[in-house]
């Protein structure tokens, strides 16, 4: 699933600021990939936030698929119509002990 990214925080003066906490400015990148968090406990808190997102889009996706296949809306079984085979020993064909 992609999400749509927001728009980057930036504080009154123009400065970018941290995605998670957006308290923080966040410091010049050393390479050619921009940082957006101001550190790595943010960064840490941001991934887990979205794997928790993620953990719990699939719960109820699956609990939904769960409640659309519910055993009230399905076609009742009847048990009537099985053959019906006794369990009484004295009835039934003996099977040798060897």
């Amino acid at each position: 699933m992609t999400e749509i990214p927001s728009p980057a925080p930036r504080d009154e003066n123009g400065v970018l600021l941290c995605q998670q906490c957006q308290k923080k400015p966040v410091p010049p990148s050393l390479g050619t990939k921009p940082r957006i968090y101001c550190g790595r406990n943010c960064r840490q808190r941001a991934y887990e936030s979205r794997r928790t997102r993620s953990i719990v889009n699939v719960a109820v996706s699956v609990a939904l698929s769960h409640q659309a296949k519910s055993r009230d809306e399905a076609p009742a079984k009847s048990r009537d119509d099985r053959p019906v085979r006794s369990r009484d020993f004295a009835e039934s064909e003996e099977q040798p002990l060897f």
